[in-house]
């Protein structure tokens, strides 16, 4: 966690612990991308919260019902942006 900490400034990560468990977040609310994860009874949960440019993007697609490329253009999103913030400079993480 100590390599997320300093890719991140400190009011763009925190590591916290609640009742259900732990919960990380990447960046702030306010963001075009916010990025969690956090425990439930039944694993871990990711999410990414998009706004701004970010789902301007996306929207066109979404109003036109072209769903498929919608959900392929926001999946792939979520997968890049996921590499990008919880890639580590380890060897089991390759």
């Amino acid at each position: 966690m100590s390599e997320l900490a300093n890719r991140y400034k400190k009011n763009n990560f925190s590591l916290d612990r609640s009742t259900r468990g732990y919960i990380l977040r990447i960046r702030n609310r306010k963001s075009s991308n916010f990025y969690r994860i956090y425990q439930t009874k039944k694993g871990l949960r990711f999410e990414l919260e998009m706004k701004k440019n970010q789902i301007k993007k996306f929207s066109n697609l979404l109003f036109c019902y072209d769903i498929k490329q919608f959900e392929k253009r926001l999946t792939k999103h979520f997968y890049m942006y996921s590499k990008k913030v919880l890639t580590f400079n380890h060897c089991y993480t390759d």
